[in-house]
């Protein structure tokens, strides 16, 4: 049986996560807010809908932002 991944480990060391994540903060603030989080998101051609399951899902307490671990591990969703 494989082992569970911490969530850091899940979203650390990605060099395709880390560059999308440079996309989508390229002023490095820590945070992606919901509006440029959902346009990038968008690429991965998944509905709206499911895009918004995954928001949902990532943003549970409705702060409107991501930070750079909770976004790496949405990539993964996308």
């Amino acid at each position: 049986m494989a082992a569970l991944m911490s969530l850091s480990q899940l979203s650390s060391g990605s060099p395709v996560y880390e560059s999308y994540y440079r996309q989508v903060d390229p002023r490095s603030t820590g945070r992606v807010g919901a509006t440029e989080a959902a346009l990038f998101l968008k690429k991965s051609g998944l509905s709206d809908s499911t895009l918004g399951k995954i928001w949902e899902l990532a943003d549970p307490d409705g702060k409107g932002y991501l930070d750079r671990q909770v976004l790496s591990i949405t990539f993964s969703c996308a």
